[in-house]
């Protein structure tokens, strides 16, 4: 007699179809084909759809693999996934940022402060300044 999965595997199924409901979505404005994209990742007839259509489970190699083909970065790919964070780091993860010396704080900041630059220098009809000047 099957059971049903344990609820946080029913989530971590719903969202690996998000994340390939996503890489369907960019594989199809990408404009090139199926056939096309499963030759360049070395990928047997069809076998693209079927990873998009959840019949074949969604593993990260495939994420990185197709997003190297679309020419994506990764880190692109997962941002857009994952836009904003539903809760704060937890400990371990600020540990872990701590050891490696990363501050997302500051780069948020920096990132910040130069959006509020370009839109004032949008507003003011201002023509954008090399990198790295005021």
């Amino acid at each position: 007699m099957a059971t049903n999965p344990p609820a946080s595997e029913a989530a971590a199924e719903a969202e690996a179809h998000r994340l390939a409901d996503l890489l369907a979505l960019l594989v199809r404005m990408s404009g090139r084909s199926h056939r096309a994209i499963e030759h360049d990742l070395g990928f047997g007839s069809a076998f693209l759809s079927k990873i998009l259509r959840g019949d074949v489970r969604l593993q990260t190699t495939h994420i990185l693999r197709i997003c190297e083909v679309l020419e994506i970065e990764p880190y692109h790919f997962f941002k857009m996934a994952y836009p904003k964070a539903k809760r704060p780091p937890g400990l371990l993860l600020l540990k872990v940022r701590a050891a490696a010396g990363l501050d997302p704080a500051a780069e948020e900041d920096a990132a910040l402060e130069e959006k509020i630059k370009r839109i004032l220098r949008k507003l003011l009809n201002l023509k954008d300044e090399p990198a790295g000047e005021p």
